[in-house]
Order: C-alpha cells, then sequence, then structure tokens
C-alpha cells in the first residue's frame, strides 16, 4: 500500500484538485461540454493535425444531403485567427439544410483543438414556404460568435499542470472564466500497471436532483443485491480540506466477473429546496474501463486483454487508498 501512496501528487480535476498516485494517468477516455459547446484537446504534431484537416475538409466537400442529393453538406468553412484550422458550417446529420453543427478545428501551441456546437438555419430556399421555420429564422451567427468565444479561452494543458487562474481542467486543457451552470465534465484515470484500478470524475454543473447518494438508498442496495455484494461503509465525511461529501463503499461482483469494488462519492451544493451534485467521483477496482492507448497513429488495434482471475487490490488496500485519494479532494485556488 505504501508503494501505491508514497508518491501522491496534485491534479486538477474541473475547478477542483485531488492528489493522485504517480502510477495513474489520463485513460484517455472523457471529454468536456461547457455553454453547449463540446471540446476535445490533444497533444499533436503540426503536420499530422494539417494532414487530418485535410482530410476532414474533402470528406465533408464530397458529402451530399440525403433529402437534397444535389447540395453539399458543407456550406462554408471560416477561418481562424490566431490558430491553424477552421469552422466547417455543415449539416448537422446530412439529413437536411437547417440543422446546422459548426465545427472547430485548430492548433494551436502544439495542441489539437476540436469543438463542435449545434445551430438553426432556415435561410435556405427549401424552407422559404415553411411559417415555423421562417420564425425560427437562424441562430447561426450567434453560436459562431460562442463557439469563437469559448475557442478564445481554452488552453492545451499538461496532465501535471496547475493553472492559477480561473477556470476549469479537462483532459488535455483548460477552460479559462467563471463557473457557469453548464459545465458537464468526464474524465478518468488508471493505473498503467493495473487496469482494472481506475476513478472517473463526473462533474454536471446542470444536473438538479432532490436527493442524494444517501438518499437513494433502495437503487442503490439494489444494484448491490444483483451483484450478489454488500456495503462495507457509508455516510457523509469531509476531506482534510474541509470539502463535505457523500460516500459509499461497495463489495460485489463487478462486469469484468470478479469479486471488486466499487466506491462513490458526491459532492452537494443546495439551491433552495434541491439538491445539485456538482461532483461525483467513482473508484473501481476489478472492473477495467480502458487503458491508456500509445499505439502509433495508425496502427492495428490490440487484442482483447486475457479475461481477469481477480481484482489487482484486496479490500483492505483498495480501502486504504480510497481513503488516501479522497481525503485530499479540495476546491483548486481560483476554480470557481
Amino acid at each position: 500500500m505504501q508503494t501505491l501512496t508514497h508518491a501522491m501528487t496534485p491534479r486538477c480535476i474541473g475547478r477542483y484538485l485531488i492528489d493522485l498516485p504517480a502510477g495513474m494517468v489520463p485513460s484517455g477516455w472523457g471529454g468536456l461540454k461547457a455553454q453547449g459547446v463540446n471540446i476535445e484537446v490533444a497533444p499533436l504534431n503540426e503536420s499530422l493535425f494539417r494532414w487530418r484537416y485535410e482530410q476532414r475538409e474533402a470528406e465533408l466537400r464530397a458529402a451530399h444531403l440525403d433529402a437534397h442529393p444535389d447540395q453539399p453538406v458543407l456550406k462554408e468553412i471560416i477561418p481562424l485567427r490566431g490558430a491553424i484550422g477552421g469552422i466547417f458550417n455543415r449539416s448537422e446529420n446530412g439529413g437536411a439544410n437547417g440543422s446546422r453543427t459548426l465545427e472547430l478545428h485548430a492548433w494551436r501551441d502544439g495542441y489539437a483543438i476540436k469543438m463542435c456546437v449545434n445551430a438553426a438555419d432556415s435561410r435556405y430556399p427549401e424552407y422559404k414556404d415553411d411559417l415555423l421555420s421562417a420564425q425560427i429564422g437562424t441562430d447561426v451567427p450567434q453560436k459562431q460568435a460562442l463557439l469563437l468565444d469559448v475557442f478564445a479561452r481554452i488552453r492545451g494543458r499538461a496532465d501535471n499542470e496547475m493553472p492559477s487562474d480561473q477556470g476549469l481542467c479537462f483532459y488535455g486543457g483548460f477552460l479559462q472564466g467563471t463557473a457557469t451552470d453548464e459545465e458537464n465534465l468526464d474524465m478518468s484515470y488508471v493505473f498503467t500497471d493495473m487496469p482494472d484500478v481506475s476513478l472517473s470524475i463526473h462533474n454536471n454543473s446542470n444536473i438538479v436532483s432532490d436527493d442524494t447518494l444517501l438518499d437513494r438508498s433502495k437503487s442503490v442496495e439494489a444494484n448491490v443485491r444483483d451483484a450478489n455484494g454488500h456495503t462495507l461503509r457509508k455516510g457523509e465525511r469531509k476531506s482534510h480540506g474541509g470539502l463535505a461529501f457523500e460516500e459509499w463503499l461497495l463489495a460485489g461482483n463487478t462486469d469484468d466477473h470478479v469479486k471488486g469494488h466499487l466506491f462513490s462519492l458526491e459532492v452537494n451544493s443546495k439551491i433552495g429546496s434541491a439538491q445539485t451534485p456538482l461532483l461525483n467521483i467513482d473508484f473501481h477496482n476489478g472492473q477495467r474501463i480502458g487503458t491508456p492507448d500509445k499505439r502509433p497513429p495508425g496502427s492495428l488495434p490490440l487484442d482483447s486483454p486475457p479475461p481477469l482471475a481477480k481484482s489487482s487490490l484486496s479490500e483492505g488496500e483498495a480501502v486504504a487508498l480510497w481513503n488516501a485519494i479522497t481525503d485530499t479532494l479540495r476546491p483548486r485556488p481560483k476554480g470557481f
């Protein structure tokens, strides 16, 4: 156990900090949706980005609408300032013109940035006699302005970088700005040598519920019975930094068909009489959620891993690791 926790290092997750063992690395799974914009950021060299950008442009230029085969999916490409790339104004699903997606691809400071936001546009000939479409009009200019505003506040970020300015961290990047009720974040970490031991983080600032983790006892206990498991511990706790949360520690059968563990916590804040789970963290022992993919781009997928013989950690080790990690959870200075 001391080997697992001897080199705990701070990691920035959303608007919080948490200390994780040095052996835990980002799994590559996750993403961010902020203000209605889906965001992905990853380190990439410029030449590979240019090749991918050209491939995407060619793909969209060759595509035509299902409803109007004579019309292209791609309407225009808006160039970017201060970065390599552009915004593809394309049909959302290739079916018709009215539902649009603004798809941004950019390269800046060694990172590839992809962002998408949906829009509506009835300024096409086929909608001229449609009264409802005429009332809807278009919000493409507004959505383009939103996309560029969010893009201006994004930068790439190494996993060990601790930003000093206000904003939130996500996989591969950082979004500068004050906290809003439109932030949906998923991140995960996994041990490089124990792919069945992982931590999943979910930050959803716009999910409002009338109950908390402990209030949902009946549904949780039903899941425990289905997994032929039992509760190890549940209740309220505070981290060393004073952050209050609820937790539930379960043991039982996992999806990988071994005896393992699922530990969960929720950080809640009250809005009127409702509870908002701003942060949820799940710890898995005995269930693989994916491992970092270090293969060269374009290489063939790896073969499926062999079945798990048993969970990597004992119950005592899993609980001790959970305690060590969750005790360090705290808001990041200037995060909010």
